[in-house]
């Protein structure tokens, strides 16, 4: 692995011009024939004196070598901390006690960049896979994602399904905040939304699913509260298909079909309302999105090819939310079902065909989209 800090070495000069083959010469000493005259009253050799210089400027040399790097101020090792992208920043927690201990309270966050795709519960138990925005493939394990479903990713945080319960996550750091008691046991096609981080005294956390095929479901929970409120909403004369993505924006919460179909839900006045999503030089526009949708985004970064994943693999996958540099316009990835298929290969033999199966059995992933930041979170959180 790359040192994280280059050492420098100091070289043979010792205090201002002195070099060492002049450390032999003193004054009062003067090479005549080959003997050295001295002047009265001087008893140490100039030999004697120069091996002691090289000997007190060994020494310092070897101090010099000798830095101890984990006793840096702790405010600098912060600092540096923040800067850096996040797996030189896990590298530099792992160098030692005190790098880890700064590190802790770095406010690390890669604000603006592109989001990275994380691969998991694919039947390797809690290993997974990370493809960072610059193509570089991670091994990561991840206990809690064994056997779970991400339902929403926003801001490096994730809101995680698992066995009955949900919670807050951060993979990178393993900070969780659990949630009160869920308010359903199994998933169908539930998709989930907050308005803000969840360490944000006014987060507020939805879970959508559809009841049957004309009425949505939405639970409804407000950060300090200890019970979800239920609401439900009709989609009758509206033609709702999957829905894909959720995401807040503008004061409500916005949930988005395959296609163009759009339902919000303001949490405050309790208010559902359907629109279409049209071009923006639509005459009959109600407002403007504040992102801009990205649909078919496994596709359009190969990102099966690149995680090496064979066509009888299906991803499932859930989108996120990334702001803009300006905290406000940005673009929302959308949650996608990619399903795998098998092969059939014909032989021919002197006229013969014959029907080879080469059919294997569909393997099922799961993958995030998620913006790179380490996440702290005080040990005594609760939601």
């Amino acid at each position: 692995m790359r040192p994280l800090f280059s050492q420098k070495v100091p070289g043979s000069m010792v205090s201002g011009d002195t070099d060492l083959q002049d450390l032999g010469n003193t004054e009062g000493s003067s090479s005549r024939g080959g003997k050295k005259n001295v002047k009265k009253g001087k008893k140490v050799s100039a030999s004697v004196l120069g091996r002691k210089k090289v000997k007190k400027m060994q020494m310092m040399q070897n101090k010099m070598q000798k830095v101890q790097w984990s006793n840096l101020p702790e405010d600098l090792l912060i600092r540096i901390a923040d800067g850096l992208g996040l797996i030189d920043f896990l590298c530099f927690r792992g160098v030692c006690k005190d790098w880890h201990n700064a590190s802790s309270k770095a406010k690390h966050k890669c604000s603006g960049a592109d989001p990275w795709f994380l691969l998991y519960d694919d039947g390797e138990g809690s290993q997974c896979s990370l493809l960072s925005n610059q193509d570089k493939i991670y091994t990561i394990n991840i206990p809690e994602l064994d056997g779970a479903t991400c339902l929403a990713s926003n801001e490096g945080w994730l809101l995680v399904f698992r066995h009955g319960s949900m919670f807050f996550f951060c993979p990178f750091s393993r900070a969780k905040i659990e949630l009160p008691s869920c308010p359903f046991t199994e998933l169908s096609d539930h998709i989930a939304a907050f308005s803000s981080v969840p360490t944000s005294q006014d987060c507020t956390l939805v879970v959508i699913s559809r009841s049957n095929d004309y009425e949505l479901e939405l639970y409804l929970l407000c950060r300090g509260n200890s019970i979800w409120a239920k609401h439900n909403f009709s989609c009758n004369g509206f033609s709702l298909h999957t829905i894909t993505f959720a995401a807040f924006g503008q004061g409500k919460f916005h949930f988005f079909d395959r296609f163009d179909g759009l339902v919000t839900f303001d949490a405050n006045t309790q208010v559902w309302r359907t629109r279409a999503i049209v071009q923006c030089w639509y005459k009959f526009t109600v407002g403007e999105l504040r992102y801009e949708m990205q649909r078919n985004m496994l596709k359009y970064m190969d990102v099966k090819s690149k995680l090496g994943l064979e066509a009888n693999v299906s991803i499932s996958t859930c989108g996120t939310l990334m702001t803009g540099s300006s905290g406000e316009y940005g673009f929302a990835i959308q949650g996608e079902n990619i399903h795998g298929y098998t092969k059939y290969f014909l032989l021919g033999s002197r006229g013969a065909i014959t029907f080879v199966n080469t059919k294997t059995e569909i393997r099922h992933v799961k993958g995030v989209w998620i913006q790179p930041s380490y996440l702290n979170i005080p040990p005594d959180q609760s939601w």
